[in-house]
C-alpha cells in the first residue's frame, strides 16, 4: 500500500553529509516527505568541502565520480551542473597506465580478467554462504596477500593508485573485502579511460542545490537519542522531538555515544577502526607547473612510511595568496597537525619544491576499516541483521564504502528496506523544551 500524507512515518537522519543527504532524497522519492536532518556543523556536505582561494576552486574532500556512479551523475544533471575530467596523474614521471604495466606477471588485460573473476567469486560466495569460515577468512585477508597469492602484480599497482592515493589505506593494512567494494570493473575502466569527473562549480554547490526543500537543522548537534518499543526521541538544540525511526548517517561510534548502544552496535564498534586522511592546501614555490597531478611511488607502495607526501595536485596560481597553490595528501599515524605540517614541508623540499604557506588543513576521520578477526567472527552478518533494530537504520562509511557513488548505491537498497519496514501508526509528534 502506498504511503499517504497522514500515514507517512517521521524519520530523523543523524548527519547531513553525503550519506544523510542522499538518504533523505531517496526516502522523499519513496513518499517519505516528513524527514529531518540534524547536522552539528554550520554547513552540509560532510567530507565534500569546496574552498576558494581567489578564483581557484579546491576540493578538500570528495574529488571525483567514476563511470559507475550513474545515480550521482543523474543528480548532477538534475541540479543543472556540468562536469569535467580531472587531469591524468603521473607516477614518478610515468603515465598511470605505463606505471601499472611495469608490474610483474602476465599481460595487463589477462590480470584484469583474473582479478575481476576472483572479485566476483568472493562477493558471490559472501552472498551465498555468508557464514562459511573459508569465505570469511578470504574476505579478511589483506589486499597485498590476496593479490600476491594470485600473482596479480600489475593489479597491485592499480591498487596503489586507486586505494592509497584516495586515503583508503595501504594494501598491507586494508582488508580485501572493503577494497574490492571500491575497486570494480567500472573504476578500472574509468582509470584507464580517464573517465573521472568532478562538477565544475564544486561539490558544495552540488549539495546546496541537491538539498533544496529538505528540512535540515544546521548547527544543531544531537545530544541524546532514546529508543523504545514505539519509536525514537531525539534531543538537539535544546528540543526533544519524537520520530518513528532514525537513520545513523554519522560514524557509528559517534552515534553510539549519544544513546544506549545495542549489543550489535557495540560489536560493530569493537570490530572496526578509523583511519585518518590529512589534506593540506598550501603555497609552494620552485616546484612543478607543467602537469596537474603528481603521485609518488615510494609513498604509495607497501614499503611506504606513514605521513609521507602521497600525491600533489596543482590547483592554480593566486598572486594575492602568494603563489602557486597545491593540494597535498598524507596518510598519517598519530602525529599532530603541527607535526604533519613540518613533515609535509620536508616532503615537498625532498621532492624539489618549497612550501611557504599553509592555507587550509583538514584532518578527516576517514575510512572505517573492519578488523580481520571481526570479519572472521561474523561482523558482516551482524551489520546486516541490525538494520531496523530499535527503529534504527545505518548508513555511512561504517556500513558501506564512503565514496559518494557507493553511498548512493548502498542507500538505494537501504531506502527500499526502510520503505518496506512495518512502521506503527505514528502518534502526532510533539516538540517539547528539554
Amino acid at each position: 500500500m502506498g504511503l499517504t500524507a497522514q500515514s507517512t512515518p517521521r524519520i530523523a537522519i543523524a548527519g547531513a553529509g553525503p550519506s544523510g543527504l542522499t538518504m533523505a532524497r531517496l526516502l522523499r522519492d519513496r513518499g517519505f516527505g516528513n524527514t529531518v536532518l540534524f547536522e552539528a556543523s554550520h554547513r552540509i556536505g560532510g567530507k565534500s568541502e569546496t574552498v576558494f582561494v581567489g578564483d581557484t576552486l579546491s576540493e578538500l574532500g570528495t574529488c571525483y565520480t567514476q563511470r559507475g556512479d550513474r545515480q550521482v551523475r543523474q543528480w548532477m544533471r538534475e541540479c543543472g551542473l556540468s562536469w569535467g575530467s580531472i587531469d591524468r596523474a603521473k607516477i614518478d614521471g610515468r603515465s598511470f597506465v605505463d606505471y601499472v604495466k611495469d608490474g610483474a606477471g602476465g599481460p595487463l588485460w589477462m590480470q584484469t580478467l583474473k582479478f575481476l573473476r576472483a572479485r566476483a567469486a568472493l562477493l558471490s560466495a559472501l552472498d551465498a554462504t555468508p557464514s562459511d569460515p573459508a569465505v570469511l577468512a578470504e574476505a579478511s585477508m589483506s589486499v597485498a596477500d590476496w593479490l600476491r597469492m594470485r600473482n596479480l602484480h600489475k593489479i597491485e599497482r592499480f591498487f596503489y593508485r586507486a586505494l592509497v592515493t584516495t586515503g583508503y589505506g595501504y594494501i598491507h593494512d586494508t582488508n580485501v573485502l572493503q577494497a574490492i567494494r571500491w575497486i570494480d570493473r567500472d573504476l578500472i575502466i574509468s582509470g584507464v579511460l580517464n573517465d573521472l569527473v568532478m562538477p565544475h562549480e564544486g561539490w558544495t554547490v552540488f549539495w546546496g542545490r541537491f538539498s533544496q526543500g529538505m528540512d535540515i537543522r544546521l548547527e544543531t548537534p544531537i545530544t541524546a537519542i532514546e529508543r523504545d518499543g514505539t519509536g525514537v526521541s531525539v534531543t538537539a538544540g535544546g528540543v526533544t522531538e519524537d520520530f518513528d525511526a532514525i537513520v545513523c548517517a554519522m560514524p557509528l561510534d559517534s552515534f553510539a555515544a549519544l544513546t544506549q548502544p545495542t549489543e550489535a552496535e557495540q560489536a560493530v564498534n569493537d570490530g572496526t577502526w578509523w583511519g585518518r586522511f590529512v589534506i593540506t592546501l598550501a603555497i609552494c614555490e620552485d616546484w612543478y607547473t607543467k602537469e596537474q597531478i603528481r603521485t609518488f611511488g615510494d609513498a604509495i607502495d607497501d614499503t611506504a612510511r606513514k605521513s609521507m607526501l602521497i600525491s600533489a595536485r596543482r590547483e592554480g596560481y593566486d598572486e594575492e595568496a602568494g603563489g602557486h597553490i597545491y593540494l597535498l595528501g598524507q596518510l598519517p599515524g598519530d602525529e599532530s597537525l603541527d607535526e604533519l605540517k613540518e613533515i609535509m614541508a620536508e616532503e615537498v623540499r625532498r621532492r624539489g619544491g618549497r612550501m611557504t604557506r599553509v592555507l587550509h588543513q583538514k584532518d578527516w576521520k576517514y575510512f572505517c576499516r573492519y578488523k580481520p578477526e571481526a570479519i572472521r567472527s561474523g561482523l558482516l552478518a551482524t551489520m546486516q541483521s541490525m538494520q531496523g533494530e530499535r527503529h534504527t537504520f545505518y548508513s555511512g562509511s561504517t556500513f558501506c564504502h564512503e565514496a559518494v557513488g557507493k553511498i548512493a548505491i548502498f542507500n538505494t537498497g537501504l531506502a527500499d528496506q526502510i520503505s518496506a519496514h512495518a512502521f506503527a501508526v505514528p502518534a502526532s509528534p510533539l516538540a517539547t523544551a528539554a
